[in-house]
């Protein structure tokens, strides 16, 4: 299943700036996050092998489309669409703080890298004393219920936007969902 993951992931990166063009990047990555959470509960769901493989690369291709979605989300946001965010983010710094804002970043990616890692190998774990496939299983659960929360966060962010533009005063520029990527 990790290798099917993985090349549907990769056969995937290369769409998502086309798509991104035509629908928006907004869009993109709500619509590739609601099908990453939506395969991510049927895996969990999944009664064999062979769905569970099948659902993978469905899950692998909704995950290809869902970084470079939001990373050019976050360039948007930040008014530096052609540059990654991670380079933009730098642009903000003057070049006596380039090192300490890089180690931060740095720890930011270390720390949060390792939480998820512990938290997965617990929850594995867990699931391993019921068993291989129960610790799948809890796995998949537990990555659903991730997902579910970020596309409600996701939502809710949407709805604020939108609603924000509709004040008097409100922001001039449409929701993330309504722009397009520029290229």
């Amino acid at each position: 299943m990790t290798s099917g993951y993985l090349v549907a992931f990769a056969a995937s990166l290369p769409v998502c700036s086309w798509l991104g063009k035509k629908i928006g990047a907004g869009r993109l990555w709500l619509a590739a996050l609601a099908v990453f959470t939506a395969t991510s509960g049927l895996c969990a769901a999944a009664p064999g092998i062979d769905p569970l493989i099948a659902l993978g690369l469905a899950q692998g291709l909704a995950a290809g489309l869902l970084i470079p979605a939001g990373q050019t989300i976050l360039g948007q946001a930040i008014a530096l669409a052609a540059v990654p965010p991670g380079i933009a983010a730098y642009k903000t710094v003057r070049p006596s703080q380039l090192p300490d804002a890089t180690t931060q970043v740095n720890i930011v990616q270390r720390v949060g890298g390792a939480l998820g890692g512990a938290l997965f190998t617990v929850i594995f774990a867990n699931g391993l004393s019921h068993g291989a496939g129960h610790a799948f299983h809890a796995t998949f659960w537990w990555l659903t219920g991730t997902a579910i929360l970020a596309l409600g966060s996701a939502a809710a962010l949407q709805v604020t936007l939108t609603l924000g533009r509709r004040l008097p005063g409100g922001p001039a520029d449409p929701p993330l969902c309504d722009q397009r990527a520029q290229g």
